[in-house]
């Protein structure tokens, strides 16, 4: 919220006519004098040499030279964007929790959630695995939820044998949280593609597995 409390403009890639009606609330809520914009790609813009990032950042760089942006801050470098890693200090938890392995089992929508079974018997199997040397690899399984994730946290951690779920915080915090994890395991869904965007401040980031559900 305060990050955003001094914005003029806010671009969003999640649609509000979506269903997202607690996004845009939040927007409203944490920038109420922001002018807010909603776009999302075309689907049927389909291009295998181009990634999402770069398309979404198209988008920015259309809608600012349509409005003739010359009082809000260019566009920076799509190459630099998606090549740099966002560098976030680790919560508490995180630095005295080596081997962590983080999972997030849900996301916008339950067409992307793999079952709650699989996650289950994945977590409890990676648990048990074990480094040439012996040595346990995972020590801790976090299981991170958020407002629109329902009940799937603690349905998972009932089933893995030593879980803890960690409601989702702040957004720094959540950043921080999944840059200091071993491993990550989610859908697709945002808290992924922020898991695989970020770092910690000394440059060490988790291994991000993504899965989707339909599949």
């Amino acid at each position: 919220g305060e990050a955003l409390s001094d914005c003029d403009l806010l671009y969003s890639f999640v649609d509000a006519r979506g269903g997202r009606d607690l996004f845009s609330k939040r927007l409203v809520e944490a920038a109420p004098n922001a002018l807010r914009c909603h776009s999302t790609p075309d689907p049927l813009d389909y291009d295998a040499d181009k990634s999402i990032g770069e398309k979404l950042l198209l988008l920015v760089a259309r809608f600012s030279n349509d409005i003739g942006a010359k009082n809000f801050k260019p566009v920076p470098d799509m190459s630099v964007c998606l090549k740099k890693r966002l560098m976030f200090p680790l919560p508490a938890v995180a630095r005295r929790t080596p081997g962590l392995l983080v999972i997030h089992p849900g996301s916008g929508s339950p067409v992307k959630n793999w079952p709650v079974e699989n996650f289950a018997s994945l977590g409890s199997r990676l648990l048990k695995l074990r480094s040439r040397d012996g040595d346990l690899v995972f020590h801790h399984l976090l299981i991170t939820h958020g407002e629109a994730d329902g009940d799937l946290g603690e349905r998972l951690c009932r089933r893995v044998e030593g879980a803890r779920v960690w409601p989702v915080g702040s957004l720094e915090e959540l950043a921080g949280m999944l840059a200091g994890a071993l491993l990550y395991i989610g859908n697709d869904s945002g808290v992924s593609h922020l898991a695989s965007a970020v770092s910690g401040m000394d440059g060490t980031a988790a291994r991000v597995v993504t899965v989707f559900g339909a599949s």
